[in-house]
């Protein structure tokens, strides 16, 4: 519903679309409307192949999906800034000229990986001692030894006093029970524990909120050496560094001042992005969110990296009309690149001038 444009008949039937059965939402459509209809054809009742494929959906025009962009160059031509858009559509600021193809895909994967291209540490499996040691691996001690007795006994809730980690080990025949919904569930958390020694004490996490710049220091760190999924490709999250005002509006628990400050402070190419923006924490290092609550809650749904990339090939004479176009999808989440998607558009013309495209010397 945050797509411009979209109303509560075509969300219904998208959705419809969608679901496994045949039963149609209130104001949505299944297999009796599509059957009905002049050309019949049936509901997928599954996933989309293609987004192009939405214009088979109840409702779903070419100018909702496409915009003003005719021929999918991703920009707007001279022939093309004048066309009518959809009956109703704000487009003050230019939001429909590419119509909900600029906001939909099908295709978003991450490699759960850490910088040397390693699997991170699972932090949710189950023997103790395996945990603590591949953690001591990228952490230092004290770190592995809250991680692992948060494991076995769950956050702390009690008023008793509590006390800095300072080389405790924690005894790994306690079963690890509780399972890590999030990095940044152990912000700010005591946990009480039995030692080595087969003592009980209550320790606060190394990673303290008040501390701020330590904390931004060694929270990208565990982002990239630690995980809670055990999946190797982490799939569907919004890419902060490049997601599109309308896209990260759509995004649950996001809040309008944190779109405005977004966009406003990152780099518009992704390749000039500083080095201290490779995790969603910098939001939290920048100030624009600053409840650990509010970070905790947004985890789910953003990411500051993908592997997924989009292209468009173009082959052509550069003394004629005559060109090849294709649009291509490429994962790159394993080392030999796949080609996820490959569609022919040659059909809506080269696209591109000759002159951005590249024409001989001399």
């Amino acid at each position: 519903m945050q797509l411009p444009g979209m109303t509560e008949t075509i969300a219904d039937a998208i959705m419809d679309w969608l679901d496994d059965d045949d039963e149609p939402r209130e104001f949505g459509a299944e297999i009796e409307y599509y059957s009905a209809l002049p050309t019949p054809y049936e509901p997928t009742n599954g996933p989309f192949e293609s987004v192009e494929q939405l214009m088979l959906v109840k409702g779903v025009t070419p100018q909702l999906l496409f915009g003003s962009d005719f021929n999918r160059n991703m920009m707007l031509d001279t022939n093309e800034q004048n066309a009518p858009m959809a009956t109703g559509v704000d487009n003050t600021q230019g939001n429909m000229d590419r119509g909900w193809s600029a906001y939909l895909t099908l295709y978003s994967m991450e490699k759960n990986v850490d910088p040397e291209g390693n699997p991170r540490v699972y932090l949710n499996q189950t023997d103790a001692q395996t945990l603590h040691d591949a953690l001591t691996e990228v952490l230092d001690s004290d770190k592995a030894t809250f991680i692992v007795a948060f494991r076995q006994n769950g956050r702390y809730t009690n008023n008793n006093p509590s006390q800095p980690l300072a080389g405790q080990m924690p005894d790994m025949s306690v079963a690890l029970q509780a399972d890590i919904t999030s990095l940044y569930a152990l912000i700010d958390e005591k946990v009480q524990f039995t030692d080595s020694s087969q003592q009980t004490i209550v320790v606060d996490s190394p990673w303290q909120s008040a501390n701020l710049g330590s904390l931004m220091l060694d929270l990208p760190k565990l982002m990239q050496y630690c995980t809670t999924t055990d999946q190797e490709i982490i799939p569907g999250r919004v890419n902060i560094n490049q997601a599109s005002r309308v896209v990260l509006e759509g995004i649950p628990g996001m809040q309008a001042e944190w779109v405005e400050a977004i966009l406003a402070s990152r780099d518009p190419d992704p390749d000039q992005a500083s080095p201290t923006r490779l995790h969603e924490t910098w939001l939290l290092s920048e100030g624009i969110v600053t409840e650990i609550s509010d970070m905790e809650a947004l985890a789910p749904f953003i990411t500051a990296g993908g592997d997924v990339y989009r292209g468009q090939i173009v082959g052509y004479f550069e003394d004629g009309n005559t060109a090849a176009r294709a649009e291509v999808f490429f994962d790159a989440t394993q080392l030999l690149p796949r080609v996820l998607f490959w569609r022919d558009i040659s059909h809506l013309g080269r696209g591109f001038p000759a002159a951005s495209l590249g024409v001989r010397g001399g």
